[in-house]
């Protein structure tokens, strides 16, 4: 379940935490019927994240604000951003799509395109983790620099970073 531990801090659904601890139940091989798998994989499920749930009150609490604010940003038609403690401004991009058909005499083509209405949904979904990462990665980048002034040497991959144990 370590994959939807990680992501229920940034708002994994059931669904997708479902999918997740399902996928890697497939990886071991050892349900083969698929109806099994499915109650099993509800099961775990609904474990985890009631246990999830029950440690990290905390965290869903402000995720739930951070959401809440995005809402309400978007509810006016503008985009949600900030600036990261590194000084990088982020705009989520999300909008509201717009569907054209184009009737030509050979055939019709359905084309869609960005419109100037705000995605409120997912302006509010996506905030949480974007602002997380934000951190995040504005820590990494504090940390690299640092550890370049005191002359370590620094290693990183996507959110994981280190020094050597002597440091």
């Amino acid at each position: 379940v370590k994959q939807t531990v990680m992501t229920s801090v940034y708002g994994v659904t059931y669904i997708g935490a479902r999918q997740q601890i399902t996928k890697r139940l497939q990886e071991k091989g050892l349900i083969t019927d698929d109806k099994l798998l499915y109650e099993v994989s509800c099961y775990a499920t609904r474990v985890t994240l009631d246990a999830l749930g029950q440690m990290f009150q905390s965290a869903r609490g402000i995720m739930a604000w951070l959401g809440d604010c995005a809402k309400m940003i978007a509810s006016e038609n503008h985009p949600v951003k900030w600036t990261s403690p590194v000084g990088l401004p982020v705009v989520q991009p999300y909008k509201k799509y717009k569907n054209y058909m184009i009737r030509t005499s050979l055939q019709c083509l359905a084309l869609r395109r960005e419109g100037d209405a705000i995605a409120l949904q997912r302006q509010k979904a996506a905030f949480p983790p974007n602002f997380v990462h934000s951190l995040d990665s504005s820590h990494m980048m504090m940390t690299a620099i640092a550890c370049k002034k005191a002359g370590l040497h620094f290693a990183g991959v996507h959110d994981s970073f280190w020094v050597h144990a002597c440091d």
